[in-house]
């Protein structure tokens, strides 16, 4: 689910804001994760269910899959292989953002989380 945060100062304000998250962004929900990590896809500020599409986003299912503890492929079934995510660092793309935290159990290869966008 994608999450806009803040406070509109009047009526305009929040048209704008509304405008901006809804035509400006795309959007991302359905997160599943399967593995052995004990880890977390959040947003990449960090916040709860904050992963959220780019404004390149189109409907597709992206799959993050663990290559290591600390490294994680991401392909698209539209946009196909994108750049790896680090664990803990904020990947940011026009296709999509999110973080990958670590957890008190590392991740181990295969260990995979998918995420859908519009």
């Amino acid at each position: 689910m994608s999450v806009l945060r803040g406070t509109a100062t009047d009526f305009l304000d929040l048209v704008d804001k509304l405008d901006s998250f809804l035509t400006g962004k795309g959007h991302a929900w359905g997160r599943t994760y399967a593995g052995t990590g004990n880890g977390r896809l959040v947003g990449a500020d960090g916040s709860e269910g904050g992963y959220i599409g780019g404004a390149d986003s189109v409907a597709e299912t992206f799959t993050l899959e663990a290559v290591n503890a600390t490294t994680f492929t991401v392909t698209g079934t539209v946009s196909g292989s994108l750049a790896n995510a680090t664990v803990g660092t904020a990947y940011t793309t026009p296709r999509l953002s999110f973080r990958i935290d670590a957890g008190a159990t590392p991740f181990v290869a295969g260990d995979t989380f998918t995420i859908n966008t519009t």
